[in-house]
């Protein structure tokens, strides 16, 4: 449910920044800042015009989140378990952070189509007309929604496209998630440490 509120709240920030960085050098309306794209979107789109694609956003992070927890917690008491001599005390930050990186590739990997559908609804809309698939321009659909943006996908560019960008992406999620479960672990570990110390004075 967090994942939920997070990221449909936050929305409408990721479809700008997806906007500003597609947008061609000619387009000087983006090029005044923030406040010019909100109202351009606004006046041409509507309100829907912020959340497109944030149906896809929603299932890509919800699916992540569980996989990403859910896949760390599995390796890392499976490492732990056949070789916690090995690792020792010492050695549990480093295995966090490492399974940290293999989760979120993980995730990535799984939910990557969603990333791709979402980033294809987000250009959608009257600032942008054509994208480049393969040596030719294709037409961006104005109104689709997620299945059909992904039958579009599908049909006209084959199953592989939506994987395109996967690794820069994996390059990407491995240190990220790498470094929040570890910072996680670390507070964590923190937090016990200081409840086990409040029991013992008491």
């Amino acid at each position: 449910f967090s994942g939920f509120v997070a990221t449909s709240s936050t929305y409408p920030l990721d479809l700008l920044r997806t906007r500003f960085a597609v947008q061609k050098s000619d387009k000087k309306f983006y090029n005044k800042g923030i406040l010019a794209a909100i109202r351009q979107i606004k006046a041409q789109e509507g309100v829907q015009g912020f959340y497109k694609g944030c149906v896809s956003a929603v299932l890509q992070r919800t699916i992540s989140l569980g996989i990403v927890f859910s896949s760390h917690d599995y390796i890392n008491n499976s490492i732990k378990s056949n070789f916690e001599d090995i690792i020792g005390q010492n050695g549990l930050s480093t295995l966090n952070f490492l399974t940290g990186g293999l989760s979120g590739m993980l995730a990535k990997a799984v939910t990557m189509p969603l990333d791709v559908i979402r980033k294809r609804m987000q250009v959608q809309g009257p600032s942008r007309s054509h994208s480049i698939v393969g040596n030719y321009l294709q037409e961006i659909p104005k109104d689709y929604n997620f299945f059909k943006t992904f039958l579009n996908i599908y049909k006209n560019e084959g199953p592989f496209a939506l994987y395109k960008g996967l690794l820069p992406a994996l390059l990407k999620a491995a240190p990220s998630t790498a470094v929040t479960l570890f910072v996680v672990g670390l507070c964590r570990n923190a937090f016990n440490e200081y409840n086990n110390k409040l029991q013992v004075k008491q």
